[in-house]
């Protein structure tokens, strides 16, 4: 039979993380209510029978076993249906284990396609190209065929691929599962893929979304179904509950069936030519003073969408752990700040009163007025607790346990001030039965700016992927949303309060006299140097010669020098705090979380980078 219209679907279930008999019983509702729709095919995201985020989980014989159990409810599920629905999951084939997606039809299995990995899954998942090699497969007790990608169903064909790739085969659809941890800027790339793609046949892209874990990734929850150069359909970025899009089309044989002629070729190569330039082509930021921001984003859009990822992080967090309290210190500062913002937002998003916020205030030897007010007014004007409690004589009565002269203003005066104030933190959240919520921003983690097992430690990190820089420009622009007018003026204080631990004792006027750029420079030139040195992996003679093109008119070349230098001595020997660093969602394309990819030794030399900064 031959559908005039195609109708596709794409959805978006809730997942519980490793409970594939919930899922099985999430995707059996989302089935049953696209089949009364009339739908031909469904999509799902990847590994949605056990979530994408299960890690070294996936080689666990029970969750394989659950996860085929889960999928033969599925077949069960189209037996007398003329739906066709895409799902993925990890399936044991003699000794490796890879990710395919399963296509079902009718109770049967159409096929399963072994899909490429990311950098992460290859630690994980086994190559698809020996599951393909096999060529047949046994699953749900059926002997099905390992296809590269294109399965003919009933009466329209499809193209699974977890990239957005044109088949080397015109198709009806092509099928795009994935789970992709979300990143600013990256929503609006997949639409203009998803619509490049579809000049020649229809795209449907599905991403996971709430329920996957937060450790180091947020999941927006992204589907869209493409026709036509045209998005058709899309979900709702960052939704806490389960979606689904559906969109007509028309199919290849219902226009007319369209084979590689010269004019097709044409096309193809056309779309293939666009597609590399969006893949690609990254535009040059050598020249950009803030890399971080992503080109196809203005500054306001980035913030929000960076906000957006922070706020969903610690949603998603509190709702797995079912915690519906969070406390934090409050210093006055641009990296509390934002934090105290982040959860309130959370906090109005789920409808919990921000009292059960409770910020804390905690007074030390270099803590100015100017900053005590602005964290005294944010805390009492965003209506969440306030708490304060001095540190002085708790370090006092510290300093004689140990013997460390009062006048001594050295990194012991320094980090028991910052490890006091931890434990006061991580006690009071033990009574209230409450997260910890860090503050500290990826700049600080990239220079190891941070004292281990105080300001090091949380429960969970609100900041932990948004650069200094990035910082400002949020708690900026939040200034002007509706949320936090009534603070306006203390946001754009704290904006210009200078950077500080404020950790020695203030100066005669009781301003800040411990300024952190003062101490490891300017937080613009290692941010700078950071996005460089991670996504281009820069040498230092190239980071200097595009920090002097960026930055010509306000350093000189030896300021630029000593930075440098101090940036890679730092981002070196500081790599130990960052292999213990709490859970913080990525929000920018820079992650320097170990459980997100980023690996390096703790023990590395940085001799032949500091050597080649120092001769240039």
């Amino acid at each position: 039979m031959s559908h005039q219209f195609l109708k596709i679907a794409a959805s978006i279930p809730e997942v519980s993380l490793a409970n594939c008999q919930a899922n099985a019983t999430q995707l059996l509702q989302h089935i049953q209510q696209a089949t009364k729709q009339g739908v031909h095919l469904l999509c799902f995201p990847e590994l949605c029978l056990t979530g994408a985020s299960c890690g070294d989980l996936f080689h666990n014989e029970l969750l394989l076993s659950e996860a085929e159990k889960a999928l033969q409810v599925l077949l069960t599920a189209t037996e007398d249906s003329t739906i066709t629905v895409v799902a993925t999951l990890p399936v044991r084939h003699k000794e490796g284990v890879y990710k395919v997606s399963a296509v079902c039809a009718k109770g049967n299995l159409l096929a399963v396609v072994p899909t490429s990995l990311s950098k992460i899954e290859k630690s994980i998942f086994d190559a698809p190209a020996e599951l393909l090699a096999e060529k047949e497969t046994s699953l749900c007790g059926q002997a099905v065929s390992c296809s590269s990608g294109f399965v003919a169903a009933e009466s329209f064909s499809i193209t699974v691929s977890n990239s957005f790739s044109l088949p080397k085969t015109a198709t009806d659809v092509l099928v795009v599962p994935a789970a992709l941890p979300a990143t600013a800027g990256q929503a609006e790339l997949l639409r203009k893929q998803a619509a490049t793609i579809s000049a020649t046949q229809a795209v449907v892209f599905v991403s996971a979304g709430f329920g996957e874990s937060t450790t180091d990734g947020v999941f927006a929850g992204q589907a869209l179904i493409a026709g036509k150069s045209e998005i058709l359909a899309e979900t709702e970025l960052y939704k806490t509950s389960a979606q689904m899009i559906t969109a007509e089309i028309t199919p290849r044989h219902a226009a007319g069936k369209i084979n590689r002629t010269a004019k097709f070729v044409e096309t193809a190569q056309k779309i293939d030519n666009e597609m590399s330039q969006l893949r690609f082509a990254t535009p040059d930021t050598t020249g950009i003073q803030n890399p971080f921001l992503p080109p196809n984003l203005n500054l306001a859009e980035c913030c929000q969408e960076a906000f957006a990822i922070q706020t969903q992080g610690l949603l998603t967090r509190l709702q797995h752990t079912g915690i519906n309290k969070v406390l934090l210190g409050v210093s006055g500062g641009l990296d509390s700040t934002l934090a105290l913002l982040v959860c309130v937002n959370v906090f109005d998003k789920m409808g919990i009163p921000r009292k059960q916020i409770t910020g804390i205030t905690m007074p030390g030897f270099g803590t100015t007025g100017r900053t005590y007010r602005n964290a005294v007014e944010l805390i009492q004007k965003l209506g969440v607790s306030f708490r304060e409690i001095s540190i002085k004589e708790a370090c006092l009565q510290h300093f004689n346990d140990i013997n460390q002269p009062i006048n001594k203003h050295d990194t012991t005066y320094e980090n028991a001030q910052a490890r006091e104030r931890t434990q006061i933190l991580m006690d009071i959240a033990n009574q209230q039965n409450a997260l910890v919520i860090g503050t500290g921003d990826l700049s600080e983690l990239a220079l190891g700016w941070a004292t281990y097992g105080g300001d090091h430690l949380s429960m969970y990190c609100v900041n932990g992927g948004v650069p200094k820089t990035m910082v400002r420009h949020i708690v900026a622009w939040a200034a002007d949303t509706e949320p936090f007018l009534a603070v306006k003026n203390n946001l754009r204080d704290i904006i210009d309060t200078p950077i500080s631990p404020e950790l020695l004792p203030s100066n005669e006027e009781n301003t800040i006299g411990h300024k952190t750029e003062d101490l490891v420079g300017p937080y613009e030139l290692h941010d700078f140097f950071l996005y460089h040195l991670l996504k281009s992996g820069s040498s230092p003679a190239r980071l200097q010669k595009s920090a002097e093109q960026v930055f010509t008119k306000k350093y000189s070349v030896a300021v630029i020098n000593k930075w440098l230098r101090v940036f890679l001595s730092r981002f070196f020997s500081q790599q130990f705090k960052r292999s213990c660093m709490p859970d913080c969602p990525q929000v920018f394309e820079v992650s320097l979380s170990p459980r997100n990819g980023f690996r390096m030794p703790s023990d590395a030399s940085a001799k032949i980078w500091l050597e080649e900064a120092e001769n240039l």
